[in-house]
């Protein structure tokens, strides 16, 4: 559960990890949108999870996670044509046994609505699902 949220910032602490997460503004005249009979469908070549064909608000700016004395940032293959997330949606659960951090968010809302799960093993991140959850 987020332990502190504001508005372009949360934070979560989960054990001794500490995850950051940040959003910024979605800025159009930066990205090359694709559109199909006046929806969007794609951004900068990629497929876009969190609208429903419009153009979106918000995107992801930074995740970073503390374990202990080391830092892990996300790569930004980790974040893109994720938009419109919603912070205060975002939960770890760390597996001690397997040294597996996961951070999963319910993004968007309505029929742009999803679900992303990072994946961290061994202080390493491994990859991204994200999926339609309803």
């Amino acid at each position: 559960m987020i332990d502190a949220i504001q508005e372009q910032k949360a934070v979560l602490e989960i054990d001794s990890i500490v995850i950051t997460l940040t959003q910024t503004d979605f800025d159009p005249m930066q990205n090359k949108i694709s559109r199909k009979d006046g929806f969007v469908y794609k951004i900068n070549g990629k497929e876009i999870w969190g609208t429903d064909g419009e153009i979106p608000k918000r995107e992801y700016k930074s995740i970073s996670i503390r374990l202990g004395k080391k830092n892990i940032d996300f790569p930004q293959s980790a974040l893109e044509n994720l938009y419109n997330p919603n912070l205060e949606n975002t939960e770890a659960n760390h597996d001690k046994d397997n040294d597996i951090l996961y951070l999963q968010s319910t993004n968007s809302d309505g029929a742009g609505g999803y679900i992303v799960v990072w994946v961290i093993e061994k202080g390493q991140y491994k990859g991204r699902y994200v999926y339609y959850g309803f």
